[in-house]
């Protein structure tokens, strides 16, 4: 054996160290890489959530005229608040609507969420169009883009008060032209700061789990220094090397030097191995982690989707039609839309199911509901009973609410005359509508009674089909 020039003990301690800190960077850089695209997704799906909220309640025709005239509507002053109430309850920094200047390179305020903090410090409500100042001829490009999007864009600034994540999606009119552009910013302290935090106390676990049997290592070799120990040293390099140049946690494991003399030396060497088994271990449930949550999102997601998607039809179910009445209420409540009910009852199905078979009733019922979607293509479709179907009408279709009926009730008139069909092919239905006015002191069930009072006043005069 050759003779070495230090300390046995001060090389270990320095192996030992090393060995601590690359094991430190590899679980704080696979930790960064596995929760960093978590982290954002989770915003980002929040942030979403926000401007999808933010379109259901805000009226784009009225804004529309607010932003022509300058002028504060009372729906104008009613959304104001709600975008107060809401920024006291979300973790936003800010929830606002603008309007980039074509003429010039300036963006414009349309609507701007204040809460308590922004009163305190004065800030007084932006009249309509004022510009915001502060923003560069790049950033009001990014805004500019975000308006001709289709989708939900999301990108990053940077002004004095620190750097912000942005969520933008355009508002279209009741007619598809561009009204404004609906905003939300988040802090990136929001979101760097939490990983921040999980990082270091994943460093620290592991530097503390790795400085204990470090230091067990140093008291053990300190008895007796022979060949055994420089093969445990060795050993404990090829480990740190595996560590510091491999990036799958199954190759960390620790190669155990073959050592057969029954003393310290050797029971160091077992828990050595089995401190690698323990960080692989640490490592591996950092990254099955996610995917355990990923799938518990998946699952709970379909299990959703089967709750309320009717099964048959693929239309919506009368689970999903129970939480659309409670939204229904509170936008009565507080008066925030016009809808309306249709109420869709078929004909002759039980009769189609005696005489040929549920099979065939299967079949007229999804033909029937293919009708009433096709009709009503931009307003959502429930099943709510075995031949019973609504649809709740808003926007385009409820402004078309007359035309569509009429077609409604002119195409199941025309396919239950064709007699070249097979019986299961002829449907027929009775239909009744429902309108709720804003200012109608009113429940979402009376407006469905309505619809339901109609469809029989419908059914009475519609012909008796032929017996099939």
């Amino acid at each position: 054996m050759s003779r070495v020039k230090r300390p046995i003990n001060r090389t270990l301690s320095r192996v030992g160290v090393t060995f601590i800190a690359l094991i430190c960077l590899l679980v704080g850089t696979q930790t960064y890489l596995l929760f960093s695209d978590a982290y954002y997704n989770k915003y980002e799906e929040s942030m979403s959530h926000v401007l999808r909220y933010l379109e259901g309640i805000v009226d784009e025709d009225d804004l529309e005229q607010c932003i022509e005239e300058k002028k504060k509507t009372k729906k104008y002053k009613i959304l104001q608040k709600n975008l107060n109430r809401f920024k006291e309850d979300v973790e936003f920094s800010s929830i606002y609507i603008v309007l980039p200047s074509e003429k010039k390179d300036a963006l414009q305020t349309v609507i701007s969420a204040r809460d308590s903090s922004d009163i305190k410090a004065g800030k007084e409500e932006p009249e309509i169009l004022s510009e915001m100042k502060g923003y560069t001829k790049k950033k009001i490009g990014q805004y500019r883009r975000a308006l001709i999007s289709d989708t939900i864009t999301f990108f990053k600034r940077s002004d004095d008060d620190g750097r912000y994540l942005v969520a933008a999606m355009p508002l279209l009119t009741s007619d598809g032209r561009l009204c404004a552009l609906a905003c939300a910013d988040i802090s990136m302290k929001n979101i760097s700061d939490p990983l921040r935090k999980y990082m270091i106390i994943s460093i620290l676990l592991t530097a503390m789990i790795g400085t204990i049997f470090v230091v067990i290592l140093i008291v053990l070799i300190k008895k007796r220094v022979t060949d055994p120990v420089l093969k445990l040293e060795r050993s404990t390099q090829h480990f740190a090397r595996q560590s510091n140049e491999g990036t799958d946690p199954g190759q960390l494991y620790f190669d155990v030097p073959e050592i057969n003399i029954e003393n310290e030396v050797q029971s160091l060497s077992i828990t050595i191995e089995q401190m690698s088994y323990d960080i692989k271990n640490y490592v591996e449930n950092i990254m099955s982690a996610e995917e355990r949550a990923d799938t518990a999102e998946k699952e709970a997601e379909g299990m959703s989707k089967i709750a309320y998607q009717d099964a048959l039809t693929r239309v919506k179910s009368k689970a999903a039609f129970d939480v659309e009445m409670e939204k229904l209420e509170e936008e009565i409540k507080d008066e925030k839309s016009r809808f309306a009910m249709v109420m869709v009852d078929l004909n002759d199905l039980k009769l189609v199911n005696d005489k040929y078979g549920h099979n065939k009733g299967d079949e007229y019922l999804i033909g029937s509901c293919q009708i009433i979607c096709k009709i009503f293509k931009h307003s959502p479709v429930f099943r709510i009973g075995g031949d019973e179907f609504v649809a709740v009408l808003r926007g385009e279709d409820h402004a078309n609410r007359n035309l569509l009926i009429a077609k409604l009730k002119m195409a199941f008139k025309t396919t239950s005359q064709k007699e070249e069909k097979n019986p299961w092919e002829r449907y027929s239905a009775a239909v009744g509508m429902g309108e709720h006015l804003l200012g109608n002191v009113e429940t979402a069930e009376d407006v469905l009674k309505r619809a339901d009072e109609e469809m029989y006043i419908h059914k009475s005069r519609v012909k008796t089909s032929e017996p099939r």
